[in-house]
């Protein structure tokens, strides 16, 4: 009997070890899916960074940490971004096309001089005169310059001076182009005596020289009392002259880059236009009182045209004689 108590108490310690066992493994079967080191398929949390491709040195002391490793559950800050400015460009950004200058058959005088001191005028007027008759020279008279500025723009304050200059060496160079010597009476922004008077007195001497073949004199419009007004205008001295020739021709040239320029030609009693020996005209490019003509006077491509279509009058009335 005794016996028989033994066998049943071990039978039942090993079904019980059984029993533990069995639930040992049930309970490891269940949970293998929740280990740590299995990809998650669920929500990602937002404070765990993105996997890198990071390649790890393993010979370095250093362990270098990727721009992402970072669990702070705030957006970057960044700084904003701030457009380009927009450049507003309101005349023509592309310069005009110079033309080409043929050399002069005198080395020591070429056809045109643009830039100089006052000096440099003088200096470039006694060359001049040595030049045979034969050779065509125009007086191309730049109006105004240094303490005297001439008209000033209403809405930009660009004075006529400057216009002057910059269209007279246009008109230099286009003339220069077709063979033609070119003497300018300022080449730089300077006046050519120390007041008003001295100044005019200079040119007037100049233009009485007898070694040119036309005089063109430059100069810009203004009229404050109507600013709708604008265009080109042309004046020499008196009807029936060969100044009369010469500034119809030109306009006739200008009225083909412009609509505005006055078809007529004006006479009056003007220095620039009584004063020289040879044929002469003054061309008023444009009105500054005029809003838009004030700024197409400062396009370089507009100023070219008009050198243009000057120079262009003055061969037309040089061919003509």
């Amino acid at each position: 009997m005794r016996d028989q108590d033994v066998t049943r108490r071990i039978l039942i310690i090993v079904i019980m070890v059984l029993i533990v066992a069995v639930i040992v493994l049930i309970a490891s079967l269940i949970t293998r899916g929740t280990c740590s080191s299995v990809v998650n398929n669920g929500i990602t949390p937002t404070n765990v960074p993105e996997p890198s491709s990071l390649i790890i040195d393993v010979n370095s002391s250093e362990l270098p940490v990727p721009e992402t490793a970072h669990f702070n559950t705030e957006p970057p800050v960044t700084e904003p971004i701030v457009p380009e400015p927009t450049a507003f460009v309101t005349q023509n950004p592309l310069q005009p096309m110079h033309p080409s200058i043929p050399q002069s058959p005198y080395p020591a005088i070429p056809y045109c001089v643009t830039e100089g001191t006052f000096q440099d005028v003088k200096d470039r007027l006694e060359l001049l005169k040595q030049l045979p008759r034969s050779e065509t020279v125009i007086l191309l008279d730049v109006g105004h310059g240094g303490f005297d500025g001439g008209t000033v723009g209403i809405d930009t304050n660009v004075t006529e001076a400057a216009l002057n200059l910059q269209i007279g060496r246009m008109l230099a160079e286009q003339l220069a182009a077709k063979g033609y010597f070119v003497f300018m009476t300022r080449m730089g922004d300077y006046a050519v005596g120390s007041d008003k008077n001295s100044d005019m007195k200079w040119r007037k001497q100049v233009m009485k020289l007898e070694m040119f073949d036309a005089s063109i004199s430059v100069h810009q419009n203004a009229l404050a009392t109507d600013r709708s007004v604008r265009g080109a205008r042309i004046y020499h001295y008196k009807t029936g002259t060969e100044g009369e020739n010469l500034a119809k021709t030109i306009i006739a040239e200008c009225l083909k880059i412009s609509e505005y320029a006055r078809p007529n030609a004006y006479t009056g009693n003007l220095m620039v236009v009584r004063e020289p020996i040879c044929p002469s005209a003054l061309i008023e490019c444009g009105f500054l009182s005029n809003h838009d003509e004030e700024l197409l006077l400062q396009d370089p491509n507009y100023q070219m045209q008009i050198a243009k279509a000057v120079a262009d009058g003055i061969e037309n009335y040089l061919n003509s004689k």
